[in-house]
């Protein structure tokens, strides 16, 4: 049976509201925050779905990273990580221990439930005089391979802060600790993307607005510039020395790590959650009036209508109230002009009806009299035969 069919038939996933099948179905114990929720549907020839990290998919994420981070990783290659298996070993003991949290993504063929994308992100809380640095003792790390690599991402952890610590007041936030997707899918930076618009959802609802990451490669820097992340710093890898010994050689010396922070605006929903949200009726946007008492009537009484009133000079108590006597003459002038026009176009209009009245009248006698000559003049037909031999 395939893990996801189980999630399938929960009703706060689908896109409308159903009935519950049965009535003995028991209510879920956890609330729908707390189970796993599709985040985001890749429509392709295969479908892919972007859900939380689950405990399941622990040993399978960590060992999809060993086959394709740890191969990839500029600082994973620099230190020959690969080479080392216990190292290794150890730095999957760390990815667990990041999957464990329940703010990482995976990107699952929907199919057979093969991990294609993963994303591990946590919650930092940052206080004064507290150390930065990593305990490695309490995660049982001890390789040196590892630590050399961690070491670097938490000093430019470090920059970063520095850089946000001026506009922050409450240091906390979401730390991106990488992002990694089989490379040999089609659909491998789209979702790449895809994982990110959807970690904005996780971010949203824990209210954590800040986010940061360091990224080491230049595909994945563009990925951020192109979401509006806003970059921190910059180091070139031939400059990460220690000890006159390079850390991190790169074949490609323009490469460099990047650092990037991010503060979300707004709410963000995944497209399931907004099939579930009411839709707005056009009732909504008009506006709602708001009556008082005072403006409620007697609806057996004639409602109040206001008209203009013409006040003769009796009427007229003071020049303040009313109009000056130039304005009276001008507004009599227009009023005797306007009623002359009027007069005049009457008469016009009476004049063609009377023209027109007269016309009829002549017709209609002009045809009495024919009919009359028509009956008594005894003419005959002239097709009969009027004289006979």
């Amino acid at each position: 049976m395939n893990y996801l069919d189980d999630y399938r038939n929960i009703y706060w996933l689908l896109s409308k509201p159903v009935s519950r099948p049965t009535e003995h179905e028991e209510e879920p114990s956890d609330p729908p925050w707390r189970q796993t929720a599709i985040w985001a549907r890749i429509l392709r020839e295969r479908k892919f779905v972007i859900i939380k990290m689950e405990k399941k998919f622990v040993d399978p994420a960590a060992e999809f990273l060993a086959k394709n981070f740890f191969k990839n990783d500029i600082l994973c290659k620099g230190v020959s990580l690969t080479h080392d298996p216990e190292s290794v070993d150890y730095y999957k003991d760390l990815m667990k221990y990041w999957l464990r949290d329940r703010t990482s993504l995976l990107a699952i063929e929907e199919e057979n439930e093969r991990i294609v994308g993963v994303l591990i992100a946590k919650i930092m809380n940052v206080k004064r005089g507290v150390n930065l640095d990593i305990d490695y003792s309490r995660i049982g790390i001890c390789n040196q391979r590892v630590q050399e690599i961690q070491d670097l991402r938490v000093n430019m952890r470090k920059e970063i802060i520095k850089v946000i610590a001026l506009e922050l007041k409450e240091f906390k936030f979401f730390e991106i600790k990488l992002i990694c997707v089989d490379q040999l899918e089609l659909v491998a930076d789209d979702m790449e993307k895809r994982l990110l618009e959807s970690f904005y959802v996780i971010a949203s609802e824990s209210k954590v607005p800040i986010l940061i990451a360091v990224m080491t490669s230049f595909k994945q820097q563009l990925l951020l510039r192109a979401q509006g992340f806003t970059q921190a710093f910059a180091a070139n890898y031939e400059d990460l020395t220690k000890c006159d010994y390079v850390l991190f050689p790169s074949k490609e010396p323009d490469t460099s790590v990047m650092g990037f922070y991010k503060f979300l605006e707004g709410e963000y929903r995944s497209a399931y959650e907004e099939s579930l949200l009411p839709k707005r009726q056009p009732s909504d946007d008009l506006p709602v009036e708001s009556f008082s008492e005072d403006s409620l009537t007697d609806p057996d009484e004639e409602p109040i209508r206001m008209i203009k009133l013409y006040l003769s000079e009796s009427d007229v108590d003071s020049e303040e109230e009313w109009s000056t006597s130039e304005e009276a003459e001008i507004e009599e002038a227009d009023i005797e002009e306007a009623e002359s026009e009027e007069d005049e176009s009457y008469k016009n209009i009476q004049r063609l009806i009377d023209e027109y009245h007269e016309e009829h009248q002549t017709e209609i006698e002009e045809e009495e009299t024919l009919g009359e000559l028509s009956e008594f003049s005894g003419l005959t037909d002239p097709s009969e035969e009027v004289f006979s031999e």
